[in-house]
């Protein structure tokens, strides 16, 4: 291990723990992931979208 180094190579890191939290409460709820991108979602014309300064 380098001199500089404070935490062991195997040591989880807070954004890793972070991930898995958020992973394990995706997977125990009944959330449904989109399987396209991001841009593929909300370029569906069938999705409804506010606009404008008010929602709805």
């Amino acid at each position: 291990m380098p001199a500089h180094a404070t935490h062991p190579p195997h040591a989880a890191t807070p954004r890793v723990l972070t991930t898995v939290t958020e992973l394990a409460g995706l997977l125990a709820s009944d959330a449904a992931l989109f399987p396209g991108s991001w841009s593929a979602w909300s370029a569906d014309p069938a999705r409804p979208a506010a606009t404008g300064h008010l929602p709805g």
